[in-house]
């Protein structure tokens, strides 16, 4: 059962993607550094198989400079895969304006995976079930018994959740938020009060 759509994993995480990168922008990093190497490498014996075969050009991003070609994009740097291909991402993302997400270096991976994946409601909770197709006897939350499961109510709205906030709040010394609607306003609320940023990743 999918969840997220892949236009979505493929985003950078700064765009409100999982930076998974696609197949395209993997072929063309690729072929900027065979371009790379053209014009890096200009002795190679492939270098004039190629010259001898076609006549291309390069990219606005390399240019020469005291004998060597340099990154515009990095300065006085060699060229990096990773980079050219973070730029092409971020050249055909589109900002997801919906998701305000800070990815934490703290904590697990799965961790961070979790959280983004509950601020867009995408987990496996009896009304996403329900929307998908899956035939349930009921979608009210067992553990409360008293709303429907919903990401918002599992993580926030059910007071075994509620608690656990105040708790945590209490703990790290700061203001319980006065909106605890969604996850995603505890966490806006709480990355906009005044305090330390380790508080807040830890928190987060």
């Amino acid at each position: 059962m999918r969840w997220v759509r892949w236009e979505k994993l493929v985003k950078p995480k700064d765009y409100g993607g999982i930076g998974m990168g696609g197949i395209g922008e993997f072929n063309h990093t690729m072929l900027a550094k065979w371009w790379w190497r053209y014009k890096d490498e200009p002795s190679q014996l492939w270098v004039s198989v190629i010259q001898a075969i076609h006549k291309s050009g390069l990219g606005k991003s390399m240019i020469p400079g005291k004998g060597k070609w340099t990154w515009e994009i990095k300065e006085n740097k060699g060229f990096s895969a990773k980079c050219f291909r973070t730029e092409i991402m971020r050249v055909n993302a589109v900002m997801d304006s919906n998701i305000r997400f800070i990815w934490n270096s703290w904590t697990p991976l799965k961790r961070n995976n979790l959280l983004w994946r509950v601020l867009m409601g995408k987990i496996a909770t009896k009304t996403e079930l329900v929307a998908r197709g899956v035939v349930l006897q009921n979608i009210v939350y067992d553990r409360c018994g008293y709303n429907d499961e919903d990401p918002n109510h599992l993580f926030v709205n059910c007071l075994w959740a509620r608690s656990t906030w105040w708790q945590v709040c209490v703990w790290m010394r700061i203001p319980i938020p006065m909106d605890m609607s969604s996850v995603k306003s505890i966490l806006e609320s709480i990355m906009e009060n005044p305090g330390s940023r380790w508080k807040k990743l830890s928190i987060q």
